[in-house]
């Protein structure tokens, strides 16, 4: 039994399609006097719903993911139980010419580590 390829324009049709993954940056600020550590133990489980992630502060996750900035921003403020925080989220490359710092070696680990 012989199967036909898919014509080259449907093939190409459904790689425009495919989102492509890029890292983005999330970082939260919560009103005072709620508790930072508490308010990022509700944020966690959205942040968990990225292809990976590192938080390196108890308000600051780099995620890899194919949602836009605005995709992720609509998860967390529907959460009634996020509504009152401030977010910053923003698409970052994070290719070797384009960072530096000192941080841990599990971070840079992780960074450092190849994604698909």
């Amino acid at each position: 039994m012989s199967m036909t390829p898919p014509s080259p324009v449907d093939f190409l049709s459904a790689l425009a399609n495919v989102k492509s993954k890029h890292y983005l940056h999330i970082a939260f600020h919560a009103p005072v006097p709620q508790d930072g550590l508490a308010v990022s133990l509700k944020v966690q489980p959205v942040i968990n719903t990225a292809d990976d992630w590192l938080r390196y502060s108890f308000n600051c996750w780099i995620i890899w993911t194919a949602d836009s900035p605005d995709e992720w921003y609509a998860k967390l403020k529907n959460l009634p139980e996020l509504s009152n925080l401030s977010f910053l989220i923003i698409k970052v490359d994070m290719s070797a010419t384009n960072r530096s710092g000192q941080f841990p070696k599990w971070i840079w680990d992780w960074v450092n580590s190849p994604r698909y």
